[in-house]
């Protein structure tokens, strides 16, 4: 099977990244933060390895979509989902993880 990669210049105003089950294989880059205006990051059913880089700049975020990958087995950041405000569905099942805790946003309402 060949390797597949996708090499591109991310832009800070990039609103959807869509590449599942197109058998690519490598890492996220680690700069992913930077896509200040990303909606959709959907890249399920790949050969996808590394540790999930920083994704705390992903604040407008609606579908985070990253299960059936390799990602290691390093341990998931707490705060993965920090200031996701918008995030409406994240998959991350299928990857080898480390098991790992959520860290619960506390907000006041009313």
């Amino acid at each position: 099977m060949a390797n597949r990669s996708v090499r591109c210049k991310l832009q800070s105003h990039e609103n959807l990244i869509q590449l599942k089950t197109k058998g690519i294989r490598g890492t996220l880059p680690l700069n992913l933060q930077t896509l200040t205006e990303l909606i959709v990051l959907d890249i399920f059913q790949n050969r996808v390895s590394g540790p999930i880089p920083d994704l705390s700049g992903l604040t407008r975020i609606h579908t985070l979509n990253l299960h059936d990958n390799l990602f290691d087995y390093v341990p998931i950041p707490k705060n993965l989902f920090s200031g996701m405000t918008f995030l409406q569905e994240a998959y991350l099942e299928n990857n080898p993880f480390s098991p790992w805790e959520m860290a619960m946003d506390k907000h006041k309402t009313g």
